[in-house]
């Protein structure tokens, strides 16, 4: 029908009925030229509309295609090339700025995508859309270093009803509020992310840098505390470990010296393939603080014969034969004191 009476409107109903089955084939490219040329002919307004949706919607299927295949060029061509048959209001559709922005933020123009955020947002269907849409391009953003824009997305975080989504936000405005060095920010999020944050790497990562903005602020015990907690979160594997020797040196710095050693011992215990060197100098270091010689002693040894590296060794080594000279040096003034005695 389309070819025996090209220019009827009947022909043009049979047109978008085609493009409809060539969509559901999955066959994108036939569909979206097909409806492209329909676009450019005086259609009925009913039809129009009808034949807009369609392609609106066929855009949208292949912009995610390209989305999905990485091939973010493709994106922004493809949607220029078609968006000039399209009004303003389907142009403007979340399933078209989507993949559109994503594919500027992907690209590095991050002005170009920020400047069409807040059209994106106000395109959005629901409020759920929304911060789907909002948490997404924030996880974007931040990977980019774009801080301001980060916390704009995602303020306030009584958008995100569902607790895995506020979760989310939440850490990744505890990471943004972090790296822009606000760290009394960070802190306000200190009851709130305790609360709602349940993941493993999650929590590690909240309390870590909890700990971290404690410890900017001179809140001591407060970072303390927090380093523990992140310690004590079940299968935290490598966080567990950074956060448990944060705590020890902090203890260090403190002149705790006792609760330091506790901590380093423990370290070597649950985590043997750790930075064992580091760990028993710290160690040795630890009990010269507390003047406890044989167990300063004792440390160097096990740093010597425990490791293969040759810089650990030199520094036991070094350290050992010091202590041995100083010994001996005691024992010979201890003999010149004895002989002016008599």
């Amino acid at each position: 029908m389309t070819s025996d009476y090209p220019f009827t409107p009947l022909a043009d109903v049979a047109r978008s009925k085609l493009a409809e089955i060539l969509l559901q084939q999955q066959d994108l490219a036939a569909a979206l030229d097909i409806l492209q040329q329909l676009l450019r002919r005086p259609l009925q307004d009913a039809l129009r509309r009808d034949v807009e949706q369609q392609l609106r919607q066929a855009l949208g299927r292949q912009l995610n295609v390209y989305q999905r295949q990485d091939a973010f060029f493709d994106v922004l061509r493809t949607f220029f090339a078609y968006k000039p048959v399209l009004p303003p209001t389907e142009a403007g559709h979340a399933d078209l700025l989507y993949p559109l922005v994503t594919s500027y933020v992907r690209l590095g123009l991050l002005d170009e995508a920020q400047s069409l955020l807040p059209t994106l947002l106000n395109a959005a269907a629901t409020p759920i859309q929304r911060a789907h849409i909002a948490l997404a391009q924030a996880t974007l953003f931040a990977q980019h270093g774009r801080d301001e824009v980060v916390t704009a997305l995602l303020s306030p975080l009584q958008q995100f009803t569902d607790p895995t989504m506020r979760g989310q936000a939440l850490l990744l405005l505890t990471e943004s509020a972090w790296r822009a060095q606000r760290a009394d920010e960070v802190v306000r999020y200190a009851d709130l992310g305790e609360a709602i944050l349940t993941g493993a790497v999650e929590r590690t990562k909240f309390f870590t840098i909890l700990g971290q903005a404690y410890e900017a602020q001179g809140e001591v015990n407060k970072a303390l505390q927090a380093f523990h907690k992140c310690a004590e979160v079940p299968d935290a594997g490598e966080r567990a470990e950074t956060c448990l020797l944060r705590a020890a040196v902090l203890h260090a710095v403190q002149g705790q010296h006792e609760p330091a050693l506790a901590l380093y011992e423990r370290m070597l215990q649950t985590f043997p393939n750790s930075y064992k060197e580091g760990l028993l100098f710290r160690i040795a270091e630890s009990h010269r603080q507390l003047s406890d010689k044989a167990q300063m002693l004792a440390a160097f040894t096990r740093l010597r014969e425990q490791t293969q590296d040759a810089f650990w060794q030199k520094v036991a080594t070094e350290y050992l034969e010091q202590a041995q000279w100083q010994e001996r040096l005691q024992e010979r003034l201890a003999v010149v004191q004895n002989t002016l005695m008599r």
